[in-house]
């Protein structure tokens, strides 16, 4: 069975791990971001999902595939409602043969990517994905925590 493990990255390793101030747009987003280690085994998949902050995801071993949608695509997505606990992932289960609950699905555009050691991806705020493992793999994302990007649900 496919398994994952999420996790803040220990203190121990964060200064080693430390991005350059360059890569936010002010001191702040610096300061507020958030980095997370990734171990998963092949066959893990995340839901399909969106984030409002921008992600510097980072392959260090193995292989993971993103699927990428842009936010002009949230209508052929199904999103839960804004208010819903669950808002910024979609109702559908796209591995399911069954994708009545999503109709426009089918008529979405994404782009696919895979990415092996040492090979990096940005993914911009309120854009579309899910990852599937392909091998056994650890990954780092960091996030700048921007508040002042809001999604909308159109």
């Amino acid at each position: 069975p496919a398994a994952v493990h999420f996790a803040p990255v220990p203190p121990a390793l964060a200064s080693d791990l430390e991005p350059q101030a360059r890569l936010y747009a002010s001191e702040g987003d610096a300061e507020a971001r958030m980095q997370y280690l990734w171990v998963s085994t092949p066959g893990t998949r995340t839901h399909t999902h969106f984030d409002s902050d921008h992600n510097l995801f980072v392959q260090l071993l193995g292989t993971k595939r993103f699927v990428l949608w842009a936010p002009n695509q949230t209508a052929r997505l199904c999103a839960f409602p804004r208010l819903h606990p669950l808002w910024h992932k979609s109702r559908a289960d796209f591995e399911a043969p069954d994708l009545a609950a999503c109709a426009n699905y089918s008529a979405s555009a994404a782009v696919s990517v895979d990415l092996g050691p040492g090979d990096s991806l940005y993914v911009p705020p309120l854009w579309w994905h899910t990852v599937e493992t392909l091998t056994p793999s650890l990954s780092l994302s960091t996030l700048s925590r921007r508040a002042t990007l809001r999604p909308n649900n159109r």
